[in-house]
């Protein structure tokens, strides 16, 4: 900020550039005007599952962590997230957002029996749902509910 002549700044920063936006606004907190977030976590507490090796890095910013933590930045990386989820403490995230009436669509069914079905899972803690999130919990119970159901 000195070498650029940086004054006062406004960083609009979404995502994982959430991290960078925390960092700026706390090393220089007389030069923040405003901070704008999108979709940015905000993690108190040490992150856990896929979270500790980036984690680790913006702890740190070591070239090691730093090497480990580029994994995640693959063009195949990214898209196996979102096709089939990360690991969290809870179980496999399904990072795509869902509604009940987009699965309703996907399953040929209707809205309504998918938000009894999610219930009745979730009070069986095979899947929870975290906002629009979905964690697969108990993913061989799922299995064996889907080979049910082609029978």
């Amino acid at each position: 900020m000195d070498q650029l002549g940086v004054k006062e700044f406004t960083p609009y920063v979404m995502d994982f550039g959430g991290a960078i936006g925390y960092g700026l606004a706390l090393a220089h907190p007389d030069r923040l005007m405003a901070l704008v977030m999108q979709n940015a976590p905000l993690y108190p507490q040490a992150p856990k599952g896929w979270w500790a090796t980036l984690g680790r890095y913006w702890q740190d910013g070591s070239a090691q962590h730093r090497d480990e933590s580029r994994e995640y930045l693959t063009a195949e990386s990214t898209r196996d997230q979102y096709l089939y989820g990360v690991e969290d403490p809870d179980g496999t995230v399904i990072a795509a957002a869902f509604t009940h009436a987009d699965l309703a669509h996907m399953v040929g069914a209707t809205r309504q029996w998918v938000t009894i079905s999610l219930k009745r899972m979730q009070e069986k803690r095979i899947v929870l749902t975290k906002r629009s999130q979905i964690v697969v919990c108990l993913p061989n119970v799922l299995e064996e509910m889907r080979g049910q159901a082609s029978d």
